[in-house]
């Protein structure tokens, strides 16, 4: 089967961007127009959009899941990294959560939890989180009878 890697959506981090440079411009107008120093402040607001949105992009790029042959493998982290990885024979449960306005622009949260332990392996804001779930499930299905096979010998 084709290897499947799941990253989180840059969506909401680009969402920043764009509402950040026509902030920028409506408070460069109107401090020309109303001339004071109480300006400078209110670029404080498209600057931390811009910094949400650099970050955003950072945290997708240096997260995902893989899923390669009979194991799933989570990495996370640019300074200290977490690693984990998971034979998809263990996953039993895979939940999708969404909040209203993820469902809006068609993203959510991806839940995996595995048998035998107590943490659950999560993945914030990815694009079509039903789809992904779905796949992961047929592939625990198709992995899960060899693995049965296997242990009868």
């Amino acid at each position: 089967m084709p290897e499947l890697k799941i990253r989180p959506s840059t969506t909401l981090a680009t969402l920043h961007f764009i509402v950040a440079v026509p902030a920028a411009i409506l408070i460069y107008y109107l401090s020309r127009q109303y001339p004071s120093q109480a300006w400078l402040a209110a670029y404080i607001i498209p600057a931390a959009l811009v910094v949400k949105g650099v970050i955003g992009h950072i945290r997708a790029q240096l997260t995902h899941i893989e899923m390669a042959g009979d194991r799933l493998k989570y990495e996370s982290g640019l300074v200290s990294k977490v690693s984990r990885s998971i034979p998809l024979a263990k996953v039993q449960d895979v939940t999708v959560r969404q909040t209203i306005s993820q469902r809006l622009v068609g993203m959510g949260d991806l839940s995996i939890e595995t048998a035998g332990e107590t943490s659950r392996l999560t993945i914030t804001s990815i694009n079509s989180p039903r789809v992904v779930a779905e796949q992961i499930l047929d592939r625990v299905a198709t992995v899960a009878p060899q693995s049965q096979n296997q242990n009868r010998k």
